[in-house]
């Protein structure tokens, strides 16, 4: 079944000379204003997404700007190759890939050995904090991920792939890594420097390193 987006695109392929006989052009203070607020200077490469048949497309190239033109029609995207055929200051593009990738680990709630009584520490420091997603909240967390790909219309269904590995941390590294989550920078100085110091030691008592679970979702959808 087409979607909504797939039905749109295709109603816009049917009606391009009457798009670009009809539809109205941009004013030059449109320009202005972008080159104002942007600080963007002719010479730069703009990349210009939903180009419809050009109508603004060429105050830019006027201005001395190169750009790259995003369309999903094929039809559209073959128009905007005819009409600027010559100028190679024009590329157009249709379609791609959307990647879209991240790690878990800092967001996952580890547990059992050497994790107890990290997670202890750190209830210590922070007991209003998240403690991380449990599998049930990966799940959640991926579904969600999937949903906001989705929700408006121009991507279907993505492929997803999950990589997962383990890294060794010695206690100073470990410290190192806790220190970047955003939480951690949010404790007053002496504080913060305390829970780090507790961390190094109670690792250093516990064998001295850390088995750290690594895991990264990667979501691939083609338009």
């Amino acid at each position: 079944m087409s979607s909504q987006s797939d039905l749109l695109k295709n109603t816009f392929s049917r009606v391009i000379t009457d798009y670009e006989a009809a539809r109205p052009t941009y004013p030059i203070r449109l320009k202005e204003r972008i080159e104002l607020y942007s600080g963007i200077q002719p010479g730069a490469v703009l990349l210009e997404v939903g180009v419809g048949t050009g109508q603004a497309t060429g105050l830019f190239l006027e201005g001395g700007y190169s750009l790259d033109l995003l369309e999903v029609s094929g039809e559209q995207a073959q128009f905007l190759r005819d009409k600027y055929r010559g100028y190679p200051e024009i590329t157009v593009k249709q379609g791609g890939t959307l990647a879209v990738f991240w790690h878990m680990s800092s967001v996952t709630r580890h547990v059992g050995g050497v994790f107890d009584g990290l997670n202890a520490i750190r209830r210590k420091y922070m007991p209003d904090a998240d403690e991380g997603f449990d599998e049930a909240g990966v799940e959640r967390s991926r579904q969600k991920r999937i949903d906001q790909i989705r929700s408006g219309g121009c991507f279907g269904m993505p492929e997803m792939h999950e990589f997962t590995w383990t890294d060794i941390y010695d206690a100073e590294r470990y410290a190192t890594l806790i220190n970047t989550y955003s939480d951690t920078q949010l404790l007053d100085e002496a504080v913060r420097m305390k829970y780090l110091d507790e961390i190094r030691r109670h690792i250093l008592n516990n064998g001295g390193r850390v088995e750290m679970p690594q895991r990264v979702m990667l979501y691939l959808v083609r338009k």
